[in-house]
Formats: structure tokens, C-alpha cells, sequence
């Protein structure tokens, strides 16, 4: 029997995009090496077209982005992406159909957390506010938050208005005191198909919230 083996290249981000926006111009060095590491990104993302039987990314205007910067098909891109967030968004309206928190938890008091880097739309901030919100009203409710970014004082704005605690940490490099503090994690972003965060998340055996 003849075994078929195909090729299938997943793409979380755009690395020529990171590249450009964290490439280091101030001295005369950087700016010689530059374009020449920048043709090794775009040879090494091309080259994942070339070698690949699927080639597949999270964000559709990543698709786009990559379409125009090679000018291949749009069938020769496919996008998987997290669609539970819009699904989150539509119980939050619609509290009739949340199950009972006794049922779930045993107890009243709830601790909710968030990992990610802060961008509102992307991350799905306004989401995770959402949800707190929400839980605000049936469970006594802590919120734990970690990360940095753009939009970190939006969500810390927003979630003082809950009547449970809330603690922000910032930016961590260890995560695990977090994930055994919490009862759930929610993790709200709009784009991310299988985050880093949980596979971390299931190491600690963390109760999480996510896309399917």
C-alpha cells in the first residue's frame, strides 16, 4: 500500500509584519542588515506556500495581506479562526439561557482570569468585560487579569463598575500562580485558534473558556 503524506503550514501572525514593526533601525548596522533580513522572512514565508499541500492562517485579513504579497489565490488560503467569541457575546444577552452557577461551581464566589496581551478587539477585552458583568450578577465574583498593551486601562477602567474584586498584575513570564488561582479562564480573543495560553492553561489543569 502506498502512504500519501501531505503538508499542512499553520501561520498564527504575519512574520514579516512583526519583523518591520520591531526591527531596530537607529544605527548604521541595523539599516545595512535590514532589507536582507527582511528577503530571509519573506523567502521563508513563501517558501511555506511552495512546499505546502494546505496553507492556513487565523485572521482574514492576514489571507488578504498574504494574497496581495504573493498574488496567490484565494483558495490557496484558508483561514481558521476562533468563532466561540460571537457565540459568548450573544449569551451574554441573554441571561435566561446561562445555567444556574450552583450546578456548575458548588459555591458562590467565583474567580475569573484573563491572560493576554491588551488589545481590545483582537483579544476580545470588551468580550471579557462582558462576561464579568455577567457573572457579576449570580456569584460573588473575583476577577484576576494579567498582560500588557494598548488597551490595558480600558479593561481596568471597566471592570472597577463590577462589585467583586479585581487585581491586575501586568506582564508575567510565570503564569501558573494565576492559573491555580482561578475557577475559569476566559479566553475571549476574536483571532486565536489554539493559543499558547491554553496548552499552558491544561498543563495546570485550569477549568477554561474558549473557542471549540
Amino acid at each position: 500500500s502506498k502512504i500519501v503524506c501531505q503538508i499542512f503550514t499553520f501561520s498564527r501572525g504575519d512574520n514579516v509584519s512583526i519583523f518591520k514593526v520591531n526591527n531596530p533601525s537607529s544605527n548604521i548596522k541595523d539599516k545595512i542588515i535590514y532589507p536582507f533580513n527582511l528577503l530571509y522572512y519573506l523567502s521563508l514565508q513563501y517558501l511555506g506556500f511552495l512546499i505546502s499541500d494546505k496553507y492556513a492562517v487565523q485572521m482574514i485579513f492576514l489571507k488578504k495581506k498574504l494574497m496581495r504579497r504573493f498574488g496567490v489565490a484565494s483558495d490557496s488560503v484558508s483561514v481558521i479562526c476562533n468563532n466561540l467569541p460571537e457565540e459568548l457575546h450573544t449569551l451574554t444577552n441573554k441571561k435566561g439561557q446561562i445555567s444556574e452557577a450552583k450546578s456548575v461551581w458548588n459555591h458562590e464566589n467565583l474567580t475569573i482570569g484573563l491572560i493576554t496581551p491588551m488589545y481590545k478587539y483582537c483579544k476580545g477585552l470588551d468580550i471579557f468585560v462582558d462576561c464579568c458583568r455577567l457573572l457579576d450578577t449570580k456569584y460573588r465574583i473575583s476577577v484576576l487579569t494579567a498582560g500588557s498593551g494598548p488597551d490595558e486601562l480600558f479593561i481596568r477602567d471597566e471592570l472597577k463598575s463590577i462589585s467583586g474584586t479585581y487585581h491586575h498584575y501586568g506582564w508575567l513570564s510565570d503564569l501558573r500562580n494565576i492559573f491555580d488561582k482561578c475557577d475559569i479562564l476566559i479566553i475571549s480573543s476574536r483571532y486565536d485558534s489554539c493559543p499558547n495560553l491554553l496548552l499552558e492553561a491544561m498543563t495546570r489543569n485550569s477549568p477554561r473558556i474558549m473557542a471549540s
